[in-house]
């Protein structure tokens, strides 16, 4: 008996680790989206659990663009977390949220409230998104 309860629990761990491990590839990446002449970039580097670790870039044109990390949840295929960055010799944090699509993520919007150098959303369920910031998969992350 404890011979079999050991196999069910080798092979539990084995096939929960095989999940994580395809959820994993199935998220990490260069993703870009592009607006007019504006390039952003979300590359998830690393997936362990729940937990994303990601570097974002936003390279606007005619305006302030940023770069940082992103530390993240990723729960029922959206990732929430903080972006932190810098940006005109600044640095800040802002919440982001990205929800995974059949292509890649698209970024969520909201009314934002500020503490401190921290701008997070108001209220988390009621995010617009806008088709227009879909990543894609891409081959031009910059190294931030």
């Amino acid at each position: 008996m404890k011979k079999l309860t050991s196999l069910m629990l080798i092979s539990t761990f084995a096939l929960t680790a095989c999940g994580s491990t395809s959820q994993a590839k199935a998220i990490t990446g260069c993703f870009e989206a592009t607006l007019s002449a504006d390039h952003y970039f979300l590359e998830i580097v690393s997936v362990n659990g729940q937990n994303v670790k990601a570097r974002v870039s936003f390279q606007n044109a005619n305006k302030d663009s940023s770069h940082g990390t992103f530390a993240a949840t990723y729960n029922s295929k959206t990732l929430k977390g903080i972006y932190n960055f810098q940006s005109e010799g600044l640095n800040s944090r802002r919440e982001l949220i990205f929800k995974k699509t059949a292509r890649g993520w698209q970024e969520g919007f909201g009314d934002v409230v500020v503490n401190g150098n921290l701008e997070s959303f108001k209220d988390s369920k009621k995010i617009t998104w806008d088709n227009q910031y879909e990543f894609l998969p891409s081959k031009h992350c910059p190294n931030n």
